[in-house]
């Protein structure tokens, strides 16, 4: 759960990218937090997110990568305007957002039931994903060194662009979020 001064987005004309998804989020909190003074983490449930299967979040898209891209881009001329942010942390956090993305968006492309391509199709669009320059240098260049087995197992396929079980991942974590 999130909550936001008012007064801050209005001063500092913080918005959503219109038309993005998924990932839309992402270019609001780095606005957010680029003019924000503190920030709190409080570790307690204080809502229960409910997953509708009929919402756009679960509905199969063509265009998740491309909006992926979208954010970065958009990210980077922000980061133009207000440099304040330590450069290498930046680089981190665009390069560990860029691997979420990738999960979430394999998950939502190419491992949806409602996809229009074949297993050996839906194998070659992810390592095609995987060699563009921006997958590719997020693989090999993300710091691994704080986050769990898991995460570091995917990045470890993504840099040896092992697409197989980078699609057994986004399988498991679809099925495990029906439970």
């Amino acid at each position: 759960c999130k909550l936001y001064r008012t007064e801050l987005l209005k001063k500092n004309d913080v918005r959503f990218l219109l038309g993005v998804h998924p990932t839309e989020d992402t270019y609001f909190n780095y606005q957010f937090m680029e003019f924000a003074k503190t920030a709190v983490f409080i570790n307690k449930p204080l809502f229960h997110y409910r997953q509708n299967e009929g919402s756009v979040i679960h509905r199969w898209t063509d265009n998740n990568f491309s909006n992926v891209d979208l954010v970065i881009d958009a990210l980077e001329e922000f980061h133009k305007k207000f440099p304040k942010a330590d450069p290498k942390r930046y680089q981190q956090a665009i390069y560990s957002r860029l691997i979420n993305t990738y999960m979430l968006g394999l998950e939502r492309t190419y491992v949806h039931k409602d996809r229009p391509y074949s297993f050996r199709q839906t194998l070659r669009l992810m390592k095609e994903q995987l060699n563009t320059p921006r997958y590719a240098e997020a693989f090999e260049k993300v710091d691994t060194s704080a986050i769990n087995k898991k995460a570091k197992a995917v990045c470890l396929f993504g840099q040896w662009k092992w697409v197989l079980p980078l699609y057994l991942l986004g399988w498991v974590r679809r099925i495990s979020r029906k439970f």
